[in-house]
């Protein structure tokens, strides 16, 4: 499939795609497959390719490296830092920083390994502590279900499918902290919001009446509700059913109260119920597999 271009007169900010250039002939150089994700992954989709307006603003980029070993992904990690323009935060075991003198600004660059060097469950220990524990399951999911994009001529990104995008923000909210776990909510809700944009119209009614009337005629749940059953087919069913459980839990929880942080006056009560539904709808398509939707 070809690659998918960003929309006409629309163009990435110049530092990220020199951090994207960088760390694609990082990848290339060791044969190590990777992939864009998290907020950055969202922003590039839903804005620079289907023109929507642009929700959470974010600067960072995180990237999902597939490696054999620890070794195999430090070596990935030199060869951005031996470089010019990258710095090792002296804290945070999985992160870089775009140097300013080099860039013009200080930029986050996260980078997360998966592949065999996991533990059993999908998760990594970092070597040099033990402690420092990640749940790295969804990566292979976005790793099977990647799209890419014409950053420029010569510049391919693979990023998530939304679909996949949707398990892995699932995944982030519950395993990541309270400040963290805010954002990804956040960014959940809003690809939910945007089903109907990013599936389109006349795709929804063509081959997804029936759940347009379920849904009352809402084309806005009954996007949600078709991510949700997508989400569900490129996942493990094991997977399919934590997530589905998380946004359960969810809704019992606090996610909707981190999507409304900052918000207020009169319409929260009504963001609030507009937020719950399309959750509630995602999870009917993520029961969908099992014989029946969730409801």
């Amino acid at each position: 499939m070809s690659p998918i271009p960003l929309r006409e007169g629309l163009h990435l900010d110049p530092v990220l795609v020199r951090v994207l250039a960088r760390v694609d002939s990082a990848a290339r150089d060791l044969g190590a497959p990777y992939l864009l994700t998290g907020a950055m992954a969202r922003e590039i989709l839903l804005v620079f390719v289907h023109g929507l307006p642009r929700g959470r603003a974010t600067r960072d980029a995180d990237f999902g490296i597939q490696v054999e070993d620890w070794a195999s992904f430090e070596s990935f990690r030199q060869i951005l830092l031996e470089g010019v323009g990258f710095e090792a935060d002296p804290v945070i075991q999985h992160r870089l920083y775009t140097h300013a003198e080099a860039f013009g600004v200080r930029m986050p660059v996260d980078l997360v390994p998966f592949g065999p060097l996991e533990s059993p469950g999908g998760i990594i220990r970092w070597p040099q502590d033990k402690d420092v524990v990640m749940d790295v399951r969804g990566f292979h999911v976005g790793m099977g279900n990647t799209q890419s994009i014409q950053v420029e001529p010569g510049l391919v990104v693979p990023i998530p499918q939304v679909e996949a995008m949707i398990l892995m923000k699932a995944l982030a909210w519950k395993d990541r902290g309270a400040v963290t776990r805010g954002r990804d909510a956040v960014d959940l809700v809003e690809l939910l919001e945007r089903a109907e944009d990013l599936i389109g119209l006349e795709a929804l009614y063509d081959n997804h009446m029936e759940t347009v009337e379920r849904n009352g005629g809402d084309p806005r749940l009954a996007g949600a509700e078709v991510l949700g059953w997508r989400a569900r087919n490129c996942a493990p069913p094991e997977l399919g059913d934590e997530v589905e459980a998380i946004l359960g839990q969810g809704l019992e929880a606090n996610l909707v109260t981190q999507v409304l942080a900052g918000s207020g006056g009169g319409e929260v009560s009504r963001r609030a119920e507009a937020i719950t539904a399309v959750v509630r709808a995602c999870i009917r398509g993520l029961g969908i597999l099992r014989g029946r939707p969730s409801s």
